[in-house]
This record gives structure tokens, C-alpha cells and sequence, in this order.
């Protein structure tokens, strides 16, 4: 799909555009899952959807993977409504404090899944 504005559409550039944002991003972090996996300073690798959900609301969190198309609905947890996905959160707190949030298929995280987090110390 080569050519100028009589040859491709506005739509085509915006797709061909996303699919090559979301290849990026996928690659990323898919990087952040073996930097994890191969991190000696284990004291910086986190797993665990309330230990990740602390570190995150801390501002600890400087990189965490997440399971696409999981939720895990919060139940009488101080700062959450009664239902709120706790990964959903975890991601909000990791970007406000100015992490970096990424999202795998869980097959991929294997016995990481739901949730990985590389911390800042």
C-alpha cells in the first residue's frame, strides 16, 4: 500500500499507523517480561496482584505487565468500590505516579499471571 493521498485513504494511513503502534508496544512488553525473568536483583521483581497493588499506590512501580482480558474484582478494600478490577487499578496508580503499564496475553506471563511489576527500588 505505497502511494501518495490519491492512492491510500486517511483510514488506511490510521490503521496501518495503529497496527504498527500496537506491534511496538507488544514488543516492549514483551522486552519488560525478560528483563523480569531475568533480573539477578530479585528484591526489584514483584508478582502478586496485592503486593504489585501496594508497591503501585506507593509509587514503586516502575514497569508492570498485566493479563489481558482478566479482571479480579475488588471486595471491601479501602480506596476501592465494592467490583473495581484491582488490575485496573494497579495500572491507573502505576501511570499516575508515572510508570509504565503493559499488557500480555496471560499464556505469556505463565506463573506470573495476572500481574508482574519491575519496581524503581
Amino acid at each position: 500500500m505505497a502511494g501518495g493521498p490519491e492512492v491510500i485513504t486517511a483510514e488506511q494511513v490510521g490503521q496501518k499507523a495503529r497496527l504498527a503502534v500496537l506491534g511496538w508496544y507488544r514488543r516492549r512488553g514483551e522486552n519488560v517480561l525478560s528483563e523480569f525473568r531475568e533480573m539477578t536483583e530479585r528484591t526489584r521483581a514483584l508478582s502478586g496482584v496485592t503486593k504489585v497493588l501496594a508497591a503501585a499506590e506507593s509509587g514503586r512501580v516502575h514497569q508492570v505487565l498485566l493479563a489481558e482480558e482478566i479482571e479480579i474484582p475488588a471486595q471491601q478494600r479501602k480506596g476501592l468500590l465494592n467490583g473495581e478490577d484491582l488490575l485496573n487499578a494497579i495500572a491507573v496508580e502505576t501511570i499516575r505516579k508515572g510508570g509504565e503499564v503493559f499488557t500480555l496475553p496471560a499464556q505469556d506471563l505463565g506463573d506470573l499471571s495476572p500481574v508482574a511489576a519491575i519496581l524503581r527500588y
